[in-house]
């Protein structure tokens, strides 16, 4: 039983839709849908990526139910992927019929099209018992649930918590080694230490590059292209 995904509020552009229009017809989808969770995600990042779950009930309004850290590199769309991953896996254990909101339209995407497999690692727990949608919603219009879940994403790098590894899929993979390589690069590209050596001019030859590290005799090493 395949997880709905749901974009229809991606049908209206956000500078011709008030706020209080979005927010009447996501009251309309949730009437319809009827759920018995209604779950949150949040992103951040500023340094450190973090994440962030929260429910929200009537009786008790929004509590937060995880909080996470992502490696360095880790980008949003990941962390985005790794909140669902989560939220998946508590909407199953809490069973009933669960709503998960997500104003990250670029998981979305890659959910409905499971590019590189992304949907059969990230949704594919759930079975014919459990009934899950995933949805899409704008951010920063005043959604009580999403506000509380990027507050509470931005709260999570003060929280001492263990870092968690996602590895969905060679997308994620992919994406994570690159964007370290990246900033790696940038320290490298920042300093002269690796320049200077020996004083001896670069050149660059008309062949395929390889990685080279140079210990300046401290705890930091620079890594290069040479």
């Amino acid at each position: 039983n395949k997880i709905n995904i749901d974009a229809e509020l991606a049908l209206f552009k956000k500078c011709e839709t008030s706020p209080e229009l979005y927010k009447s017809m996501l009251a309309e989808i949730k009437a319809k849908y009827s759920p018995d969770i209604t779950l949150y995600i949040g992103s951040y990042q500023d340094g450190v990526t973090s994440f962030a779950l929260v429910q929200q009930t009537r009786e008790t309004g929004c509590t937060i139910i995880k909080q996470g850290l992502l490696p360095m590199s880790t980008g949003i769309f990941t962390a985005e992927l790794n909140a669902i991953d989560n939220a998946v896996l508590y909407a199953i254990q809490k069973k009933g019929k669960a709503l998960i909101c997500t104003d990250s339209l670029s998981a979305i995407h890659a959910l409905s099209s499971n590019k590189k497999g992304v949907y059969n690692n990230v949704l594919k727990k759930s079975n014919i018992h459990h009934e899950i949608t995933l949805l899409w919603i704008p951010s920063h219009i005043g959604i009580q649930g999403n506000e509380h879940a990027d507050m509470a994403a931005k709260q999570a790098p003060f929280i001492p918590l263990v870092y968690e590894t996602p590895c969905f899929s060679k997308l994620i993979v992919n994406t994570y080694i690159t964007q370290h390589f990246q900033n790696l690069l940038q320290h490298w590209q920042s300093s002269n230490c690796f320049l200077r050596l020996h004083n001896l001019p670069l050149k660059v030859p008309n062949t395929t590059p390889i990685l080279a590290m140079h210990y300046n005799g401290t705890n930091e090493s620079w890594i290069g292209i040479i």
